[in-house]
């Protein structure tokens, strides 16, 4: 298969397996294959070894990961469980949130992520986080952005590759509030010359511009963000349209029954895990 090295993963408690099954049921209808992360062992004995490996850390299955202690363990989390999938398999990643849902086959060469993925020149693809006027800020530079979707090319020549493990690592080692805070700090230290480590990019490159152009290719940091009338997302204070989207992204609100009704709202939402039936409500 084409994307044979690129990998849809997605991270789940209990807690939150309502919102993983309105994720499946979305990712199923284009054929997708995908990993689950579980972060307890009562999720993962519903999924099996099939369907879902099993994190080593351990959230309360119960808990419905928000804004606070527990939100801050999981996104730092997701950080530590995407590096060790970056150092053991051999595979490009694409990560998603589970209150992000899938209109249309992302990967298709139509799709923004898949000409991204296609076009082989980014090592890092994400979604804008930019909620009032989000085309006016497409492929422009912004202080922060979404780490709820994004892809990852961690596996190209060895030297960037490893420059690449390194970066993540260290973004996790600095990660005291959340993943997107440590993320996007520490890209921009790289973008202000502050990032000295070998191995190590020294230059982060947006979007294909000239920039980085006296540094060693291997040291560069390729960028980009996504489509924000393809990949919609927040409250959606913007026009959109169904029939131009491939995601949508719940966010810009707190808890899981507010995104809950986001996705009500855009007739994105399923109550699989209750119900069994995958029909958009």
């Amino acid at each position: 298969p084409e994307f044979a090295n690129v990998l849809l993963v997605t991270i789940a408690n209990l807690g939150f397996a309502d919102m993983l099954a309105n994720w499946e049921c979305h990712a199923k209808r284009f054929g997708l294959d995908w990993l689950v992360i579980t972060l307890d062992d009562a999720l993962y004995q519903q999924l099996g070894p099939k369907r879902a490996v099993r994190s080593t850390f351990n959230l309360a299955q119960e808990t419905e990961y928000r804004r606070g202690a527990p939100y801050k363990w999981v996104t730092c989390s997701k950080l530590l469980l995407i590096v060790e999938l970056m150092e053991k398999a051999a595979l490009n990643l694409v990560f998603s949130d589970t209150d992000v849902v899938f209109l249309r086959d992302p990967f298709l060469p139509r799709s923004d992520l898949g000409a991204f993925i296609r076009n082989g020149s980014y090592e890092y693809v994400y979604q804008s986080n930019w909620e009032k006027n989000p085309m006016a800020m497409h492929h422009k530079l912004t202080g922060e952005a979404n780490t709820g979707l994004y892809y990852v090319a961690c596996h190209k020549d060895p030297e960037k590759s490893l420059a690449m493990h390194h970066f993540f690592r260290h973004v996790l080692s600095t990660c005291h509030n959340n993943d997107q805070s440590a993320w996007w700090a520490n890209l921009w230290n790289i973008r202000k010359g502050f990032w000295h480590w070998t191995p190590g990019f020294l230059c982060a490159r947006f979007c294909g511009t000239a920039e980085c152009s006296a540094v060693n290719e291997s040291r560069v940091l390729n960028y980009c963000d996504l489509n924000p009338n393809e990949n919609a997302f927040g409250r959606l204070q913007f026009q959109f349209d169904k029939n131009v989207m491939t995601t949508y992204h719940a966010n810009f609100v707190s808890g899981k029954g507010a995104k809950i009704k986001l996705l009500r709202k855009v007739g994105l939402w399923n109550d699989v895990w209750a119900t069994g039936n995958c029909t958009s409500s």
